[in-house]
């Protein structure tokens, strides 16, 4: 794995985001109320605060990927015709 490098202004290095790929719907869920739950805390140190945001936006990210997959493969039936359609939120 690459070492992250220190930016020109002496700020430490951003860490890298989590690998969520390959997680489940639950475990990037579960994940993703850990690191919500880490930031409501009141004594989390403010240097923590944009690695544990990115952590949290990249969990919440892979949830709405997951809930995107499944939704595109949900089909429904065509009262009309009687065969299967792909599902559209747009419907009422």
């Amino acid at each position: 794995m690459p070492k992250a490098r220190a930016s020109s202004s002496g700020a430490p290095p951003r860490p890298e985001p989590p690998d969520t790929t390959g997680s489940t719907f639950a475990e990037a869920q579960r994940a993703l109320e850990e690191s919500l739950s880490q930031l409501q805390r009141d004594d989390l140190p403010l240097e923590d605060l944009p690695a544990l945001y990115g952590r949290a936006m990249a969990w919440e990210a892979r949830c709405r990927q997951i809930l995107s997959d499944v939704s595109q493969g949900i089909q429904q039936l065509d009262p009309d015709t009687l065969e299967l359609m792909p599902w559209s939120e747009a419907q009422p």
